[in-house]
């Protein structure tokens, strides 16, 4: 008797594979600290000894409002480094 048909051993690599995917997605990155105040968002490096960039963002988020299907519409979020050394944005994207 098999246990395992050919459509069962698919779906079981199939959910090994999610499992694994969602694993190592998941893993937090203990580096970085995140602070804010008041809608200050700012990240910095606990490891870093000396002159340091520091990100801070005076706005995170942004309400558009109701807006028309077919509308264009933007906003520019600003970007500070309140830290002492230069800041580098490296592979920034949008969500």
């Amino acid at each position: 008797m098999k246990l395992l048909n050919r459509a069962g051993k698919s779906s079981v690599w199939l959910l090994l594979l999610v499992f694994l995917f969602v694993l190592f997605s998941c893993s937090k990155d203990e580096s970085s600290e995140k602070t804010g105040s008041k809608g200050d968002q700012a990240v910095s490096e606990n490891s870093v000894n000396g002159p340091a960039p520091k990100i801070s963002f005076p706005e995170i988020s942004y309400d558009f409002g109701t807006i028309n299907q077919g509308e264009i519409v933007s906003h520019t979020f600003v970007v500070k480094n309140t830290g002492d050394a230069p800041l580098e944005l490296i592979r920034a994207k949008g969500s």
